[in-house]
């Protein structure tokens, strides 16, 4: 299992007066289990907590794959749309939303940043 948490430290929102002290925004969890010979998954799992405190938890990939080759993986579920870096490895850009802005594809929240079916992945 694999993880990140998006915690955050301050004395002084100008956006939100009194929120000061820590913050926790999100908590992803990754799990990689390997289900025998060529057959792969990926799930990831995000705890989400709101300004009123209330959790929410979303499924953000459930991806099954066949493996026919060390350059050839068939993955079925839901998964981030490769529209680009930020999204794909970057975990839709949370780690720099303070330098960039988000690709306009993203900006409605669940839009764009998922897509669900088929994809094939590899290296050449």
């Amino acid at each position: 299992m694999h993880g990140f948490a998006d915690i955050g430290v301050g004395t002084h929102n100008p956006f939100f007066p009194d929120s000061k002290g820590f913050d926790l925004d999100n908590l992803d969890f990754y799990l990689t289990p390997r289900l025998g010979g060529k057959f792969l998954s990926l799930f990831e799992l995000n705890f989400e907590v709101d300004r009123e405190g209330n959790v929410g938890v979303d499924i953000e990939r459930g991806q099954l794959g066949y493996q026919f080759s060390d350059a050839a993986t068939l993955w079925i579920g839901r998964f981030h749309t490769p529209y680009g870096f930020v999204n794909t490895a970057l975990h839709h850009g949370i780690w720099i939303n303070d330098a960039l802005r988000p690709a306009a594809i993203s900006d409605v929240r669940g839009s764009g940043r998922h897509s669900a079916g088929a994809q094939p992945s590899g290296r050449g």
